[in-house]
């Protein structure tokens, strides 16, 4: 399986429409998969008028790409957004909130947490052993043994999210270290250290 992995995009929508539409373009690629990331962007050089606007056009364009080779992923950066949990970041978090919180949700069922492929689990940052089992057990228990739920972190990620369960993925206040640093992380916002102490 040949797979084109766009890497995160925090706002440089030139460049990554570009890299997408050559993507796209390229009929020998299997799946093309967005690892998310697509808010704040870091250039601190960079001054668009009204960048929040253009953004949310961009993630709603994206979400409307007809083409089953694309899996577009959910980041730490979006997140905060979708679910509206107030984190460090950007000045102007609160000034884009309902804005990239509308372009997600009105598209909410074109993103996803993780795909897997070949054995192989693309997420934004990777599952945490630790992480996984303490939210299976969580639901496990509020859903009872009548409901079972996906064995799978995969599975059990994007059906929490799509059914809008954002608990296990908020990274402000579950997580020991405000970087990722934590085997607490969710697979949205996990740094190598503490995934190689608790990888899945």
């Amino acid at each position: 399986m040949k797979i084109c992995i766009l890497p995160d995009v925090h706002e440089n929508w030139d460049i990554f429409n570009k890299n997408l539409e050559n993507a796209l373009n390229d009929k020998s690629l299997d799946k093309i998969i967005v690892l998310g990331d697509y808010c704040d962007c870091h250039d601190t050089d960079k001054n668009i008028k009204n960048h929040g606007i253009v953004t949310a056009k961009n993630i709603k364009n994206l979400a409307n790409i007809d083409d089953s080779r694309l899996d577009r992923l959910v980041g730490n950066h979006d997140f905060k957004y979708i679910a509206g949990f107030p984190c460090s970041g950007p000045s102007d978090y609160y000034k884009w909130l309902e804005t990239y919180k509308e372009a997600f949700l009105s598209n909410l069922y074109k993103f996803k947490i993780a795909v897997k492929y070949d054995n192989w689990v693309f997420s934004h940052a990777g599952f945490s052993r630790t992480w996984f089992e303490n939210v299976y057990n969580t639901f496990k228990l509020r859903f009872g043994i009548d409901n079972p739920l996906p064995n799978d972190p995969v599975d059990l990620s994007n059906m929490l999210f799509w059914s809008k369960h954002w608990k296990p993925f908020d990274f402000s206040d579950r997580c020991i270290d405000p970087y990722g640093d934590s085997i607490f992380s969710p697979p949205t916002w996990i740094r190598p250290d503490a995934l190689l102490r608790s990888s899945y």
